[in-house]
């Protein structure tokens, strides 16, 4: 989106398109670091994430936290679906019964916080913060390698019996590509996890309750969410939301 970043002399304080979004210029909310490199993020926003990072560590002895990117394969054609977020709730139901039925010793709880950006590509893509009971996840895991005899075919290969035994990063994989209805050897890099470009480190955290310093650092890294910048307002469509409990 693009906008006129002052009014005057003084900087715009609200999204012409969204007057109840208000604009977020400071290095710092909350007396946490976040992401303005890339322009002005929306402080509504900022206040959401805060709230839904802070239920899961006042709920959690430990917390996983870690940035995922959900996109769409490039071949697919544009289609009704895209112009909606039907196919991230879809994700988010199947990842959430995944968890249910992994055999964890402790419930998942898992949270959310996801936006909806669009910039030069024909479809969208999302970025999400997954929060999860760190003493259920402690790891996201890698792809699993598919087998040389199924390497680039178009068919899809339902889950194996070993499934509960899945990382979690298999299982987001596997949530995304039902949510699509993408065959699963065709799945590889639609689903990222998010990296800070300066370290190249993921922004991956598991941190005790207690852990401020650490909270702190993922918050810094989620709230690249709360940006501005590449979000189809005029689509009118929800560009961001969270889970509710």
């Amino acid at each position: 989106m693009l906008f006129s970043p002052t009014v005057g002399n003084r900087p715009r304080k609200r999204l012409p398109e969204r007057p109840d979004l208000l604009l977020h210029w400071a290095p710092h909310y909350r007396d946490l670091l976040v992401q303005t490199q890339r322009g002005p993020l929306i402080a509504n926003y900022l206040e959401t994430l805060y709230q839904v990072m802070e239920w899961a560590r006042q709920s959690n002895s430990r917390v996983l936290a870690l940035r995922v990117d959900l996109r769409y394969p490039v071949e697919m054609p544009v289609a009704s679906h895209h112009a909606t977020n039907l196919d991230l709730m879809n994700f988010l139901f199947y990842l959430s019964e995944e968890l249910d039925h992994a055999g964890t010793t402790n419930p998942h709880d898992m949270r959310y916080v996801w936006c909806r950006e669009q910039h030069l590509s024909d479809k969208p893509h999302y970025h999400l913060l997954l929060l999860l009971n760190g003493d259920a996840y402690k790891f996201l895991g890698k792809r699993k390698k598919e087998p040389a005899e199924f390497k680039g075919c178009d068919i899809d290969i339902p889950p194996t019996e070993g499934a509960q035994k899945d990382n979690l990063y298999q299982r987001i994989e596997r949530s995304w590509g039902r949510a699509i209805g993408w065959p699963k050897m065709k799945m590889k890099r639609l689903v990222h996890e998010a990296e800070n470009k300066w370290t190249k480190k993921p922004y991956r955290y598991h941190f005790k309750r207690d852990d401020l310093a650490t909270f702190a650092e993922a918050f810094y890294g989620a709230s690249y969410l709360c940006k501005v910048h590449s979000k189809p307002f005029a689509q009118r469509i929800h560009c961001f939301d969270h889970s509710r409990s």
